[in-house]
């Protein structure tokens, strides 16, 4: 499967190998060939591609993935004894939104568990997974993608709720960044993302307690009135009052607090009360 370059994003001595991909179905499908084959035995890296012709979201979501208009990148590091890697996703939000204000200036907040907002649009969404590889050992993916230089026309129909970068900033500012090699600027882009990325997770792994305070403050969602499902499964109403410090959402509804940890959370228009 030797059809991609290497690439080192560095930060302070730090070398993190980038394994860079012209065109994947997603970058976490080819993370996770590269750990069964055993073709990679480093604990940490990051897989980069220009196009992913099936990028995926939660809830079995397409992410739009075109050629050369976005950030396609899945972090892995090595976590033994982590099977459950949602609030590695929930926090690696963190890490999206610290590039994006870096970088493009870009005030963004997040929709629970872990998709990113610009201007009350979404502008990445991030899939975590937890993989065995070839060694036995298990490791967390943190698949993200990120639209950068994606247009109206990329996005089509989804451009009622989706955005990018460059429809979020002064068009020609982005395109002046760009304009010398953007393969080269986004994937330079990817490998700082990846770093920022492992800091988060490894805060994680460590159990950081003040991440939970950093993610319900950028948290859009809390606050709001929503539609989550119940332990039994039943469809329920109430208003996310705050969240866990494993990232879960909770919210009170029918007169006690529910604890949600997966599923869909919608958002509800506010019931005016006289």
């Amino acid at each position: 499967m030797r059809d991609y370059s290497i690439y080192y994003a560095k930060e302070q001595g730090r070398r993190l190998p980038c394994f860079c991909f012209r065109t994947v179905t997603s970058t976490n499908d080819t993370a996770k060939t590269l750990l069964h084959g055993g073709e990679v035995r480093e604990e940490c890296f990051a897989v980069l591609a220009e196009e992913q012709t099936a990028g995926r979201g939660r809830m079995g979501r397409t992410f739009v993935s075109p050629r050369g208009k976005g950030i396609y990148m899945t972090l892995v590091r090595k976590a033994a004894g982590v099977a459950d890697v949602s609030p590695a996703g929930c926090f690696s939000a963190l890490a999206v939104c610290d590039l994006l204000g870096q970088v493009f200036g870009l005030d963004c907040t997040l929709k629970w568990p872990n998709d990113v907002l610009a201007g009350g649009k979404k502008i990445c969404g991030i899939l975590p997974e937890s993989v065995v590889a070839a060694n036995g050992e298990r490791y967390v993916l943190i698949g993200t993608g990120i639209n950068v230089l994606t247009d109206e026309t990329d996005l089509g129909d989804l451009q009622e709720i989706a955005t990018s970068v460059l429809l979020e900033t002064e068009k020609g500012s982005i395109n002046l960044d760009f304009w010398g090699n953007k393969t080269k600027a986004l994937r330079k882009l990817g490998g700082a993302l990846a770093l920022m990325t492992d800091d988060t997770v490894r805060r994680y792994l460590a159990g950081d307690a003040t991440l939970a305070g950093e993610y319900a403050a950028r948290l859009a969602t809390l606050g709001t009135e929503v539609g989550f499902s119940g332990a039994d499964g039943e469809r329920l109403t109430g208003k996310a009052v705050g969240v866990t410090p494993d990232a879960a959402l909770q919210v009170y509804a029918g007169g006690a607090v529910h604890t949600v940890r997966w599923g869909e959370v919608t958002s509800q228009p506010e019931v005016r009360r006289n």
